[in-house]
């Protein structure tokens, strides 16, 4: 094994799949020199989402002790909650102290906290690498990639220089994309109008200030962007809260907006459990069963999800333990309804307030909160049975097995429970009103207008709009020199599944090795796509690494550095690492 890897990317991901290439690295015994290089605008580890210069009010979206960039079963490093726990000792900056100080395992922590674990991971990384293995680190933006003799690429950086080398790894996370039509239509009304329309983007990276005090504001999305937006125009403008729990009280400080808040639910996610809920015994998807389909399936891909979906959702019925409910009252509770009124609407979130409450704000167990523990449970057999190769149906696109996934990480993936008793308090003080759902936007009468589809009668106006999500779509809207110039260059060719369908969000890439595939169909084992390029076949994308043995995060990132070693010139067959 020898040669040079250069990573596109260096977010959490990327060190991930670096940490894994030089356990095997290691693992191999004595092996020729490895070069790898580390390519990205921003601090390897922290990429541009884990920034330290980002305001404290923005916080992870995972707990304390769900977050780990090593392996479970590895012993290669500590998880977040043992480093978080020696920081206090000294040897950090304060502000890194500041933010770590009093945390409990199952509390939220700031975004630039867990950049600085992550960072800190490189650096150890960097520093320990096995002998003649080095990691170097270039602060710059690839914009082409060439193909050049004996399959190595030549990697074209915005500050002029190049980077010869033989496997290259996309690891570049979210790409910027142009926004949709009809947001672009809406932003040309405002220009016209003379109104203030931010458009989608990292609420880290907008110009808050532009929103006046006091201002109606129209926001549409209920997701990760708009929690961000909720701690930098309360807190940010200098509110504060007392209180907490159901009792939570917001202090105004007479310069924050009013919210109108809408989305296509109309609701966000359910809210985090602020304490650990143990996780259910499954009955119908235990060890046997699971071990039972294995012994079958594994390797054969003759699985049908439909096969096991009514065992799965028993699970979460059992769980839930409801004689009437349906798996749309947990991951769609508004699809498919209208509402007679705006009272109706509103009385209809204070029942979801009050019941969210009870697990979000209370810390007791609730139907709800045993409910999403449960799919969590079932979530990880099947990841189990789809890393194993078992299931027929593929774990992404239109499929039965892609739908539940993509449903039930709509019942897991919701806001740290402090912002949602944020959110109440602001809603219960009139400062945020949740205005239903299938919101539309557009200008009337020289000012925004709101309406709901599912609540007649439901306008709203305002002076200002804020697209509350980063803009995600179609690979050929993706602001992305280096992603246009691979498509264009037939280097890589779009994920299109069936290959009639539209736009696509994610590469071609093989399965499992996770190659480019070219347009002309062929596999480019020296160019491995990993995260959200590669969305079509990787399932742990936007999320970090979990604490326990088999996540999906960690079989990615060692897929990922597997390929790489193989693809290398005089590649050696490494034994597994631990």
């Amino acid at each position: 094994m020898s040669g040079h890897v250069a990573f596109v990317g260096a977010g959490p991901r990327a060190v991930s799949a670096l940490e894994r290439l030089l356990a095997l690295h290691r693992a191999a015994g004595p092996a020729p020199a490895l070069r790898v290089t580390m390519i990205d605008p921003y601090p390897a580890g922290r990429g541009r989402t884990w920034r330290a210069d980002q305001s404290p009010l923005l916080l992870s979206n995972t707990s304390v002790a769900a977050t780990t960039m090593f392996p479970a079963s590895s012993g290669s490093g500590p998880d977040f909650l043992t480093w978080v726990r020696t920081v206090v000792d000294g040897g950090f900056p304060d502000w890194v102290r500041r933010d770590a100080e009093g945390l409990t395992p199952w509390a939220q922590h700031t975004r630039r906290l867990q950049g600085q674990y992550q960072r800190w991971v490189f650096r150890r990384l960097a520093a320990t690498a096995p002998p003649h293995a080095t990691v170097t680190e270039v602060r710059d933006s690839v914009v082409d990639l060439v193909p050049r003799a004996h399959g190595r690429s030549e990697l074209i950086l915005r500050g002029g220089r190049r980077v010869h080398a033989d496997v290259v790894v996309l690891t570049q996370g979210f790409l910027p994309h142009r926004p949709s039509g009809e947001v672009r239509e809406l932003g040309d009304a405002a220009a016209a109008a003379g109104l203030l329309h931010l458009p989608p983007g990292a609420a880290a990276e907008t110009d808050w200030d532009l929103v006046p005090p006091g201002a109606d504001v129209l926001v549409r999305g209920l997701g990760p962007t708009f929690f961000d937006i909720l701690g930098l125009l309360f807190e940010g403008r200098g509110g504060r809260y007392t209180g907490s729990g159901r009792r939570l009280h917001y202090v105004p400080s007479g310069r924050e907006p009013r919210l109108l808040v809408g989305s296509r639910a109309g609701l966000p996610k359910p809210a985090q459990h602020p304490a650990r809920v143990p996780e259910p015994r499954l009955t119908h998807l235990g060890a046997d069963r699971t071990a039972a389909l294995l012994a079958a399936h594994r390797g054969r891909h003759s699985l049908p999800f439909a096969a096991i979906r009514p065992s799965v959702l028993r699970e979460i019925g059992a769980a839930f333990g409801a004689a009437a409910w349906t798996w749309t009252d947990l991951h769609a509770p508004t699809a498919g309804r209208r509402f007679a009124s705006p009272a109706y609407w509103q009385a209809f979130v204070d029942g979801w307030a009050q019941r969210e409450s009870v697990g979000a704000l209370d810390g007791r167990p609730s139907p709800w909160s045993d409910a999403r523990a449960a799919v969590l449970a079932v979530r990880a057999v099947l990841d189990e049975l789809d890393a194993a190769g078992c299931f027929a149906d593929p774990a992404s696109g239109p499929g039965p097995l892609a739908a539940f996934h993509r449903e039930a990480s709509r019942v897991t993936s919701g806001p740290p429970a402090v912002r949602f008793a944020q959110l109440l308090a602001l809603r219960r003080q009139g400062l945020v009103v949740l205005t239903g759902p299938g919101q539309r936007l557009d200008v009337h009468g020289g000012r925004f207008r709101g309406r709901s589809d599912a609540v007649p009668g439901a306008v709203w106006h305002a002076e200002v709009a804020v697209e509350a999500y980063f803009a995600f779509g179609a690979l050929e809207s993706a602001e992305d020199q280096l992603m246009a110039a691979l498509l264009r260059g037939g280097r890589v060719r779009p994920h299109r599944d069936p290959p009639s369908a539209g736009p696509s969000t994610s590469l071609d890439i093989d399965p499992h090795r996770w190659a480019a595939i070219r347009r002309d169909g062929t596999v480019d084992s020296r160019l491995i796509v990993l995260g959200m390029p590669g969305s079509a076949h990787q399932q742990s994308v936007g999320r970090a690494g979990l604490p326990r043995a088999g996540d999906r995060f960690f079989a990615e990132t060692e897929q990922a550095a597997r390929s790489v070693l193989d693809a290398l010139p005089t590649p050696v067959r490494e034994p597994r690492a631990s």
